[in-house]
């Protein structure tokens, strides 16, 4: 498989951060959610400066956070995420009052850079 531009390899696994964009189609509160393969896995989400997603001392697969959108501008988004061993996969959700949960779409910036 291919690995993202940036990313660091550790003897058993990697990590790497995705960073973007995101632009929500409503000022409204959105709830993320963040499905990661196994417990050794880490994660932690932030949208401008605020941690919104974090599972950085491990042992879940699945955690939430909500953010509020004041406008609907393209907002700068950074997923950084750690898999240390084994199987690896990591799913970001969002879902807001008026939208149904779906895949939080991104628009990657040029350079993604290591955690």
């Amino acid at each position: 498989s291919v690995l993202p531009e940036g990313t660091r390899t550790f003897s058993k696994g990697y990590g790497t951060t995705f960073e973007g964009y995101i632009k929500p189609e409503y000022e409204q509160e959105y709830t993320f959610s963040a499905v990661l393969s196994e417990t050794d896995e880490r994660v932690r989400m932030f949208i401008g400066s605020v941690e919104v997603l974090e599972s950085w001392s491990g042992g879940a697969t699945q955690v939430t956070g909500t953010y509020s959108f004041e406008s609907t501008a393209l907002h700068d988004i950074s997923i950084q995420y750690i898999n240390f061993d084994g199987t690896s996969g990591l799913d970001v959700q969002w879902e807001a009052s008026e939208v149904g949960r779906e895949v939080a779409a991104t628009t990657p910036t040029s350079d993604a850079s290591h955690c």
